[in-house]
């Protein structure tokens, strides 16, 4: 655990040097397909900060449910970063901000009452509110999966200018 606090204090000390940060909040659902051949739902919950209105740091929690067995039902704990990409120049009034990233942590289960946790990182890459993202844990009792995730600000005082 004190690991996960020096990643997350590292990556809002090294971002929050280029700009003042702006807090915000969000839920999102994703629906990954895991690599054990399994259908997850995974709700989620982020807070965290923007810079430069689109680079982001947070702490997100979630639950991976198995659609298919639950006994491969795990909870996640991890800090994400993302950084922004123009497809057209900043100028261009089309512009569309794209947004890529990576977060690390940890996700842990209990199989017959003990405790198993695995090292996880994750890399994604979307528009705005959904995104495409790979997960990679370090332990065979949690899959990598791929899948699609959906954004939605409980939070968010950069969308009221």
């Amino acid at each position: 655990m004190r690991k996960l606090i020096v990643l997350f204090v590292l990556i809002f000390t090294s971002a929050g040097l280029r700009s003042q940060p702006t807090p915000y909040g969000n839920i999102g659902l994703s629906l990954e397909f895991g690599f054990d051949r399994c259908l997850y739902l995974t709700p989620k919950i982020c807070l965290g900060y923007f810079f430069d209105e689109i680079s982001f740091a947070n702490l997100t929690v979630s639950y991976s449910y198995s659609t298919s067995n639950k006994l491969n039902s795990f909870w996640n704990f991890y800090s994400e970063l993302g950084f922004p990409a123009l497809l057209l120049p900043p100028n261009d009034s089309n512009s569309q901000p794209f947004s890529y990233g990576i977060g690390a942590g940890i996700s842990t289960t209990t199989f017959d009452s003990i405790r198993v946790t695995s090292f996880r990182s994750n890399y994604f890459f979307g528009f705005a509110f959904g995104y495409m993202n790979y997960v990679h844990h370090t332990k065979m009792e949690f899959p990598d999966n791929i899948g699609v995730e959906g954004i939605f600000p409980f939070y968010a005082p950069y969308l009221k200018e």
